[in-house]
């Protein structure tokens, strides 16, 4: 019993001294290059609310916008963070996804077609599928009796994840 709880006793308190001691011992040691760079995109992401290293689904039905939104993501998000471009409706040109593709060509990416679903409810089925937020380019055509399009309108009241909505500015 006494070489047990001397065992014991000794097992504690190597335990409890081991932290104060490694923080005196690395105190002035701040890492190598590679370890500042990690800790300081670490920083960077872990007080932002929106950007991280997260996957990014953006729906797309081609267009300007829908590339300037694929810009976007390709600069401010993580370069390991992967982007699904989604396609929903009948109308999607391909040759505009492909522009969209193109934006994102450093990044991991796949493609989804949902060719026969309503693009709204192909967004929100895929925002359930473990992204981190949706970026839309949205149209620059105003539409009646809507914010921007009746799409990104119920998109962005309907959304369970972050939108980054993407729009060009007025041409002068």
């Amino acid at each position: 019993p006494k070489s047990y709880a001397l065992v014991v006793l000794m097992a504690m308190v190597t335990s409890m001294m081991a932290p104060p001691l490694l923080r005196a011992v690395l105190r002035d040691w701040h890492g190598d290059e590679e370890e500042q760079l990690r800790l300081e995109r670490e920083r960077q992401l872990g007080g932002n609310v929106l950007v991280r290293a997260s996957r990014v689904l953006l729906p797309s039905h081609g267009g300007p916008n829908s590339v300037l939104a694929a810009r976007l993501v390709d600069l401010a998000w993580p370069a390991g963070a992967e982007v699904t471009l989604l396609a929903a409706g009948r109308d999607v040109p391909a040759e505009d996804l492909a522009k969209v593709r193109a934006a994102l060509a450093g990044r991991p990416t796949s493609v989804r077609n949902e060719p026969g679903q309503e693009p709204l409810r192909a967004i929100l089925d895929h925002a359930v599928l473990g992204y981190g937020a949706i970026a839309v380019g949205a149209t620059d055509e105003r539409i009646a009796g809507t914010l921007i399009s009746p799409v990104v309108d119920d998109l962005l009241a309907s959304s369970p994840l972050p939108v980054v909505m993407v729009r060009r500015g007025a041409r002068l």
